[in-house]
């Protein structure tokens, strides 16, 4: 979702043509309806590795002679992902697709992001610079509601690149880690 937010939001600042047809609440729906549903679809293979299993373990206590005993939950591999080999799948599906790709998209969307910031930024300076004192008194007013609009999207776009970095920051490290498990098997 966060990936989809970024391009969405890429798409909104940068390709005027696509945005009339893009930034609609339906078609935000969609995307986001197609987000979990794909997501929901490649989690099967671990919903089918793992069961929860609950064994009983004897408790002594050391001031008593009683022995209690005592539930404990654990993950065990399923049967049938033991028969397939669900874990190999597993390890990849989540470390490649759910992590590094992901971190990928998002280290790409903030750097164009950040990119457009920039711009947006040096363009306004120069507007600023360049803006004659002796304009009418409506188009003052229609120049600082313009600059209102724009001081919105920086702060809107650069709150978006702060929550990309921060799923970068917890994301990246998992998926380096999943994956490298999963290299140091083979």
């Amino acid at each position: 979702l966060t990936v989809y937010l970024a391009a969405f939001r890429y798409v909104f600042l940068n390709c005027k043509a696509l945005t009339a047809y893009v930034s609609s609440p339906d078609r935000a729906l969609i995307g986001v309806a197609v987000v979990v549903l794909l997501s929901t679809i490649l989690c099967v293979p671990s919903y089918l590795e793992h069961q929860i299993v609950h064994y009983y373990v004897n408790n002594t206590q050391i001031a008593s002679n009683k022995s209690d005993k005592i539930i404990i939950y654990r993950f065990d591999q399923t049967a049938f992902s033991k028969s397939l080999a669900l874990r190999d799948k597993v390890f990849v599906l989540h470390g490649v697709i759910f992590k590094l790709i992901p971190c990928m998209l998002l280290l790409l969307f903030s750097f164009l992001l950040v990119q457009q910031l920039r711009s947006a930024l040096k363009q306004s300076q120069h507007v600023h610079r360049t803006s004659t004192a002796n304009i009418s008194k409506e188009k003052r007013k229609g120049r600082l509601h313009g600059r209102k609009r724009e001081k919105e999207n920086r702060r809107t776009t650069l709150m978006l690149v702060i929550v990309c970095a921060l799923f970068l920051v917890t994301e990246l490290p998992q998926g380096a880690i999943l994956f490298l498990t999963f290299l140091s098997k083979h």
